[in-house]
């Protein structure tokens, strides 16, 4: 497209300098036009270059790089999530994937209950996602993973609950985030649904098959 656009350009400024001098007027004061139209012409090709050469060279290109890199940093921090689920008689090691789906199966009915230090930890992971680069689409999935408030339990309560930890752990508080009850299936779902989301916007602008990552 771009090729032809620059080839009719220069048929244009071809025809218009031969035109004036087929016309019935005095050769100098045709020269003289023809300049001057060639200048004003040569002015409005440099305009329709650079607008061509915008999205090659322009700020939409560097904008969409800073998203990928974006997203790929928030991918690989949520790649290195970890946590540790414990009920009263077996523990589970969960990470993002959908590749342990059958190990998680026996765990999707379980009611979760989060470390006090969930909080610090989500909101370290999904640091990059506050930039204002980050697509909304994107922002709009991680947002159910953030809580606005935990609601504690008394340690009695607690039986009921898997609880969701990272290790090594003593005399901290647990509670429900946003003060409601979920399951260990949503919170799982949560999860893929970030992945999907990350991976479907990734696939429009590189081959992540080249990257060294399981979704």
């Amino acid at each position: 497209m771009r090729t032809v656009i620059i080839i009719s350009i220069s048929l244009i400024i071809l025809i218009l300098i031969i035109i004036p001098f087929y016309l019935p007027t005095e050769q100098q004061d045709t020269i003289k036009a023809s300049a001057a139209l060639v200048s004003s012409v040569a002015s409005l090709i440099t305009l329709i270059i650079a607008f061509i050469l915008f999205d090659k060279y322009g700020l939409k290109k560097d904008f969409v790089k800073n998203q990928t890199d974006l997203v790929l940093r928030q991918l690989e921090k949520i790649m290195a999530v970890r946590f540790l689920i414990r009920t009263n008689d077996r523990s589970l090691q969960f990470f993002p994937t959908k590749n342990r789906t059958d190990r998680y199966e026996s765990f999707y009915s379980e009611k979760l209950v989060f470390s006090e230090k969930y909080w610090d930890y989500i909101n370290d992971i999904f640091e990059p996602s506050t930039s204002i680069h980050m697509p909304k689409e994107i922002v709009e999935k991680i947002e159910k993973l953030q809580p606005s408030l935990i609601a504690y339990l008394e340690h009695d309560e607690l039986s009921s609950y898997a609880i969701v930890t990272f290790g090594g752990e003593n005399k901290i508080e647990y509670g429900k985030i946003n003060d409601d009850d979920i399951t260990f299936k949503e919170f799982y779902t949560y999860w893929i649904d970030v992945l999907d989301v990350m991976s479907n916007w990734l696939k429009d602008k590189i081959d992540i098959s080249k990257l060294n990552i399981e979704l």
